[in-house]
């Protein structure tokens, strides 16, 4: 478990230091396809069912309409694109070893949440102890540390804070974002009212039984 753990905690980790301030581009919009991206281990590792066609449709449009809701800004980098693939490929790796886990060790959907929650605490704390405390430690061995951290925390906040409204205020929602939120939501609508694919729902059982009553009345 500790594994699956690892590669979810490490690829949030990315993703919260990459949306931290100025997000790096295209890194949301990558992130929206996860859902594609585990079907193949869903099927080829685990041996589930194969989703249809029609469900594999409904899922590339939620998954579009979502990433093209998270698109401000049209730019390309090398190290948002690298960043967003290997959160995105963790994070998948992470999903698919957390199911494997539950079938061979038989374990409940609350003991999972527990052991992964317990997993990534520790290393968060771990990651916050090398990043944030040792660093601070290391700052404050000199004796001018505090008038200097002072004065270059003030500098950082002017500067932050013309640089927000520089960025900040120009990341408006614009057409493509009102239009992705539409796509997603019309396509999750129809995505639950019409599939075959009884597997993939959250409530499946609920589904089922309904329309079994529905057609004996």
């Amino acid at each position: 478990m500790f594994v699956p753990s690892f590669f979810y905690c490490l690829s949030h980790y990315i993703s919260l230091n990459c949306l931290d301030g100025i997000s790096l581009p295209f890194f949301p919009f990558l992130e929206k396809f996860i859902a594609i991206t585990t079907i193949p281990f869903y099927f080829f590792i685990l041996r589930r069912q194969r989703p249809s066609i029609q469900t594999l449709t409904i899922l590339m449009f939620i998954c579009f309409g979502s990433a093209l809701a998270s698109v401000f800004e049209i730019s390309y980098d090398i190290w948002g694109l690298a960043y967003s693939l290997g959160a995105l490929a963790m994070q998948t790796s992470s999903l698919v070893l957390i199911e494997k886990v539950r079938a061979q060790m038989d374990m409940s959907v609350v003991e999972l949440i527990y052991l992964n929650s317990f997993n990534c605490l520790c290393l968060f704390l771990v990651a916050d102890i090398v990043q944030d405390e040792l660093r601070d430690a290391y700052s404050y061995l000199q004796l001018n540390t505090a008038v200097t951290q002072n004065c270059s925390a003030s500098i950082q906040i002017f500067i932050a804070y013309l640089l927000s409204i520089e960025v900040f205020y120009d990341s408006e929602p614009n057409f493509t974002t009102f239009l992705g939120v539409v796509i997603a939501i019309v396509s999750t609508i129809f995505y639950f009212l019409s599939s075959k694919d009884k597997e993939f729902k959250p409530n499946a059982q609920i589904a089922t039984k309904y329309h079994s009553l529905v057609q004996h009345e």
